[in-house]
């Protein structure tokens, strides 16, 4: 599927910074924890505090589109159903007969403003997608969700595309930040000391004796701590060429399959 860059758009031409989400998230706490009120967490699902973020960084009155790929138990559903709940939200899950998928249907089906979908949100994204979206990706994971996260800023009618699983140490986080300009993270540590406390409900979930990639801070390869699964922010700037960024990853895809190709043959010839 092709999707040609575009610089027509009604996204923001200030995306926002760090300080703006601190201060969005702060505005926004008492209104966010009155409608989290009695939520339960459920396993696999997005911290609270990585659901603040999200509304933070999307900004106040936003009454636009939500298009959510990757569903599970529908923790992060049921919270966009809660905080936005004039925005007409749709969610791709992928396996219509994971053991997850009728759990988030009961969960969900209270929601008039929710649509649950299922199929191959690469493809049934952009046959939703509207002006003005806000994207949510927890699923493809890896270099496949930044590929779909790309692509759909290449048309111009995304607002915001955030992608879950890019804590401090994963090639896939180092990407965003040297290729992305204006990448934002939601373990970014004034964020997390001023509202890890809501995650204290998401922790009760976890064994913690069996350690996590990032539970709860986990240094990455240089000694930075980062804190929980983490959002990547990625806002719509007409001045970045998504097309080039996307050539560089296939590019960096490409060259890396090389090498586990040679490596192989390699070890193969000499016996391994």
């Amino acid at each position: 599927m092709t999707h040609t860059d575009t610089h027509t758009s009604n996204t923001s031409p200030c995306p926002p910074n760090d300080q703006t989400i601190l201060d969005h998230a702060q505005q926004a706490l008492d209104d966010f924890v009155s409608r989290i009120q009695g939520v339960p967490y459920e396993d696999k699902g997005v911290f609270f505090s990585e659901m603040l973020f999200v509304l933070a960084a999307v900004g106040p009155g936003f009454d636009g589109q939500v298009l959510e790929s990757g569903r599970a138990r529908g923790q992060s559903t049921f919270v966009l159903g809660r905080i936005f709940p004039d925005s007409k939200i749709i969610s791709v899950e992928f396996d219509r007969d994971s053991p997850d998928a009728p759990v988030a249907e009961a969960r969900l089906k209270d929601f008039a403003h929710i649509e649950l979908l299922y199929g191959d949100s690469r493809r049934l994204l952009f046959e939703k997608l509207q002006p003005r979206a806000v994207i949510i990706i927890d699923g493809p994971k890896g270099f496949r969700a930044i590929r779909l996260a790309l692509q759909l800023l290449r048309t111009g009618k995304v607002k915001k595309v955030f992608i879950h699983d890019t804590y401090k140490g994963l090639p896939t986080r180092r990407f965003l930040e040297r290729h992305v300009p204006g990448t934002l993270f939601s373990d970014h540590q004034p964020f997390v000391q001023q509202f890890k406390h809501l995650d204290a409900p998401c922790w009760d979930g976890f064994d913690t004796s069996q350690p996590l990639e990032w539970q709860p801070a986990c240094p990455d390869l240089a000694g930075d701590p980062s804190y929980g699964p983490t959002f990547a922010c990625l806002s719509h700037d007409p001045t970045i060429s998504y097309g080039l960024i996307l050539c560089r990853l296939n590019l960096m895809n490409f060259f890396a399959r090389a090498g586990t190709s040679v490596t192989k043959k390699l070890r193969k010839r000499g016996g391994a």
